[in-house]
């Protein structure tokens, strides 16, 4: 019996010895094939010497290009216009003639003032001497009782009236105030002026300003002086760079902060300094684009949403792509007909809610049954979405 457990002990001392061993062999072989892939070469470490130096921030906002300096110009009075003589786009110096309105009736109301203003002097005259005085002393006459005959002569009113016939006639000429381009000229010559809308618009492309927000939390990184650069979207071979100029504190509903920075602008192509003496006057394509564009787009924007709501009143469908179910009209896009087979889908589709299908078990039954997806049948229909 002993004889038994001494022979199965020294099986399975034997089976262990043999386990170990081939754990050991294997073991050794996995080390084997990893030395045999890894390459033998040595490892190369760049080191540098670390130094005190500044840590710049960079920050990246999206922001709007315009002029710093444009002024909106109207006439004085409301007279027919004679002449124009600039057109939008047009470069134009300081005091040059832009338009001039018809003078006649202006002209015969400085003079019909300027009668008026004679004969209330001559009527100061004769109040003065009523009161015992001379014109020529009219310095000694005391202040009340100069007022009193001011008035009483109406010397004042007709002197104001004079003054404004003047005015009137000397601003029927439009001028420009400083070299740049004419935008936003929509009057027409012959037509009577108008003394409230804006006649044009003159830009100095010169003086150019970035506007653009910042986050609240970077606003302790900027300060006034710091330097810009803008990369415009359209023009690749323009160079931008500016500084800071001006930083709003109010922090808006965003958490956003308004910051300006007068830019200075240069092409590489056409040899462009927008702070060089001169280069108000020497090229026109780049402040085109960039300023009168800019100009121009909010009229747009209006005139696009007024034409719309318009078609929307009279029941026009004004959308790019149509609701599932429907398609547009062959030859009127702004009008839409059944499709009727996307009608019988929308309809099992309402049948089954109806029942009380929930929508994931109704978007399995329509996958089970294979059904294109409401994009799948547009693009099967080839309506094309680039």
């Amino acid at each position: 019996m002993n004889m038994k457990y001494y022979n199965l002990l020294a099986i399975l001392l034997l089976s262990g010895m043999i386990a170990c061993s081939g754990d050991k062999k294997d073991s050794s072989e996995g080390e084997e094939t990893v030395e045999t892939v890894l390459p033998d070469e040595t490892n190369e470490v760049t080191v540098m010497t670390l130094k005190a130096t500044d840590f710049n921030h960079e920050l990246v906002s999206n922001g709007k290009l315009s002029a710093r300096r444009h002024v909106d110009l109207r006439f004085q009075s409301a007279e027919p216009i004679a002449t124009i003589h600039v057109k939008n786009g047009d470069r134009v110096s300081k005091g040059q003639k832009l338009a001039e309105l018809s003078t006649f009736r202006l002209k015969n109301k400085t003079a019909t003032s300027k009668d008026a203003l004679e004969r209330a002097k001559l009527e100061l005259q004769d109040v003065l001497i009523g009161q015992g005085y001379a014109l020529a002393d009219s310095a000694k006459v005391p202040p009340a009782t100069m007022q009193l005959v001011r008035v009483k002569s109406g010397y004042d009113q007709a002197l104001i009236q004079y003054q404004l016939a003047e005015y009137e006639e000397r601003n029927a000429v439009l001028t420009a105030p400083f070299d740049g381009i004419v935008a936003n000229l929509f009057a027409k010559q012959y037509n009577t002026a108008s003394t409230s809308d804006i006649f044009c618009t003159v830009i100095d492309p010169g003086s150019l300003e970035a506007a653009f927000t910042v986050l609240e939390s970077e606003l302790p990184l900027i300060k006034n002086g710091d330097r810009v650069e803008v990369t415009p979207f359209a023009l690749n071979d323009t160079k931008a760079e500016g500084r800071i100029t001006e930083i709003n504190p109010l922090v808006d509903e965003n958490g956003m902060v308004q910051v300006k920075a007068a830019v200075r602008i240069t092409k590489d192509n056409d040899n462009y300094d927008s702070m060089a003496p001169g280069s108000g006057s020497d090229v026109i394509t780049l402040p085109f684009k960039n300023l009168v564009n800019d100009i121009y787009c909010r009229d747009i924007s209006i005139k696009i949403r007024t034409s719309l709501e318009v078609k929307r009143k009279k029941g026009e469908y004004v959308g790019s792509f149509v609701p599932f179910g429907y398609r547009k009209a062959p030859q009127d896009k702004n009008r839409l007909l059944v499709d009727d087979d996307a009608a019988e889908v929308v309809s099992m589709i309402f049948g089954m809610y109806k029942d009380g299908f929930p929508i994931l078990k109704i978007a399995r039954r329509l996958n089970t049954s294979g059904i294109p997806t409401p994009m799948e049948y547009k693009r099967m229909q080839g309506v094309r979405f680039e």
